[in-house]
């Protein structure tokens, strides 16, 4: 098997914590390519997992990042996430999409 190493910025106890994670990579046997088995929660090149970026959105732990981190996230949702999201879900409030995302994402590994 073979991994590589990635750092990663995680929330547990209200708290932001980094560590380095060992992500595994396979081979697809049919067409040669890699692909990276990322944990859940974890999002392709992005250091921040998916909760600490929806909680950057919804504007906690800002004091914990540089304004130009905080704007690229905000851009990057606006750009990319939020006119699909608000079609989906038929919501506008980019605040109440957020609280959905992060209620529901956690919420199914509860069950």
């Amino acid at each position: 098997m073979v991994f590589y190493e990635r750092g990663v910025i995680y929330l547990r106890n209200n708290h932001l914590y980094s560590e380095i994670i060992k992500i595994q990579r396979i081979r697809c046997k049919s067409c040669g390519t890699t692909h990276a088995l990322l944990p859940f929660g974890i999002t392709p090149y992005k250091q921040l997992t998916d909760e600490v970026l929806i909680l950057i959105l919804l504007d906690e732990f800002s004091d914990n990042f540089s304004e130009e981190t905080i704007n690229y996230y905000q851009k990057q949702f606006n750009k990319y996430h939020y006119p699909n999201l608000s079609t989906m879900l038929h919501l506008r409030n980019k605040k109440d999409i957020l609280e959905l995302l992060l209620k529901d994402k956690y919420k199914s590994l509860e069950q």
